[in-house]
């Protein structure tokens, strides 16, 4: 019995250290919400790396700085942007029993008075003040499998663009994130728990020889 314990033990240690190998995963992120009202979001995984969201109206001029130079932006690249918007759709417009129908009623959405599309634009190329190209988040009420993400370029009168008169668009303020406020025990890679396993039944096996030959030489 005792040394059916100590494998079991051996085993239940090996185990456990092989299960903390797994590749860590960010936490879902946190969102903002005000008064049933979608401010942004904290810790978003977006393209490997986490960020923090907040939807606001007014001009690109006024909200990126200047709006006239890609060191105005987080994400200088249409697939950069293009991975932002997708992170808004899978990762913030959802719904919670809890916080809102975030998916459902894209006017939660700070910046969007429209119950059917709120358009969050990830501008990421500076053409001159306050113009600019974007990749955007279209958030759809019905039918959600027409939720999509595209490429919206404004051509309005770019100079006094300003979403806070447009009900169905905001901008989408990306920065890197501050802090992780949940951080997982580092990972411990894979050979050492198969080493912590291995070693544990190496000592399992040396101990039950030398136990055998004691036993041996007693009887002799």
């Amino acid at each position: 019995m005792q040394k059916l314990t100590s494998f079991i033990a051996v085993a239940f240690i090996g185990i456990a250290a092989a299960g903390l190998t797994t590749t860590r995963a960010h936490a879902a992120p946190i969102l903002d919400v005000v008064g049933g009202q979608l401010l942004g979001a904290r810790n978003v995984s977006i393209l490997g790396s986490l960020y923090d969201v907040e939807f606001k109206d007014g001009t690109c001029a006024d909200l990126f700085d200047g709006c006239d130079e890609a060191s105005d932006f987080t994400f200088t690249t249409v697939n950069g942007a293009h991975g932002a918007a997708l992170a808004l759709l899978n990762l913030i417009f959802l719904d919670d029993p809890l916080l809102g129908l975030f998916d459902a009623d894209p006017e939660l959405t700070q910046g969007c008075e429209n119950l059917g599309v709120c358009v969050s634009i990830i501008p990421y190329a500076a053409v001159g003040r306050n113009r600019f190209d974007a990749r955007a988040a279209f958030n759809y009420y019905q039918p959600l499998d027409n939720r999509d993400q595209g490429d919206l370029v404004d051509r309005r009168n770019r100079e006094s663009y300003d979403s806070d008169g447009d009900a169905f668009r905001t901008f989408a303020l990306i920065t890197p994130a501050n802090q992780d406020p949940e951080p997982e025990p580092a990972a411990i890679p894979e050979p050492a728990s198969l080493f912590l396993f291995g070693a544990g039944l190496l000592g399992l096996v040396s101990t039950r020889r030398r136990r055998n030959a004691l036993s041996t030489a007693s009887s002799v």
